[in-house]
């Protein structure tokens, strides 16, 4: 497990960021990337993207091997690879004692009880779903990429989490983030937080109100669907 996730998302990354940045000529300095694109796949080891190969189509993984970098020795230098730290680690470039998520969930000694990576009281739930707790990256200690993007470009650059998991979502982008939604299983609909913004974009109400997710109830799954 340790190296289980690390060894794609981090030549996910690199090979993203590599391919957005390369110059059209050598011999001149490369453009500023317009678009940076982070992608985390949970459990999808390192060794998948040559052993599957020929199953996927031209762009997509075969684009980024073609024209990016393959790093596959890359690890966590630490124990537990929950959620939470991975997420944390990757967005920060440091590790859960430096950035302060050292798992999904720990106890606090302080306040007697258990807590949430993302718990924050003071950033209800938006979208829905009012009886959840509130979210934010309140815990994580630090900047992360997308602070630091966000900084240089005196606020200009936009960033956006969008996840099936609140602390993936919230976590991957960081406290200056434009904001987050991540999916909400009971409903499903996309949610966010108070501490992103009041009320959904009509863009996400838009989406959350086609109900694509029930267009898939009572519908086999093959392979290759």
């Amino acid at each position: 497990m340790r190296s289980l996730k690390l060894r794609l998302i981090s030549a996910l990354f690199l090979l993203l960021l590599i391919a957005l940045t390369l110059p059209g000529d050598s011999m001149s300095a490369p453009a500023a990337p317009r678009l940076i694109v982070v992608v985390v796949i949970d459990q999808l080891r390192a060794d998948y993207l040559e052993r599957f190969r020929e199953q996927f189509g031209p762009d997509g993984f075969n684009r980024l091997l073609r024209e990016g970098a393959n790093f596959t020795s890359c690890f966590y230098p630490y124990a537990n690879t929950e959620t939470a730290p991975g997420h944390a680690t990757l967005a920060t470039g440091t590790t859960p004692d430096r950035h302060g998520i050292v798992a999904n969930r720990w106890f606090s000694h302080d306040q007697g009880r258990t807590l949430e990576a993302i718990e924050d009281e003071d950033a209800p739930i938006v979208g829905g779903a009012p009886y959840l707790g509130g979210v934010s990256p309140l815990n994580l200690k630090g900047t992360t990429l997308a602070d630091q993007l966000r900084l240089a470009t005196e606020g200009k650059a936009k960033v956006f989490g969008v996840a099936l998991k609140d602390r993936a979502a919230v976590l991957s982008t960081g406290p200056a983030a434009s904001g987050a939604y991540w999916y909400h299983f009971d409903s499903g609909r996309f949610i966010s937080s108070r501490y992103y913004l009041r009320r959904l974009p009509k863009w996400v109400e838009a989406f959350n109100g086609q109900g694509q997710a029930d267009s898939y109830y009572g519908k086999p799954w093959t392979a290759g669907d």
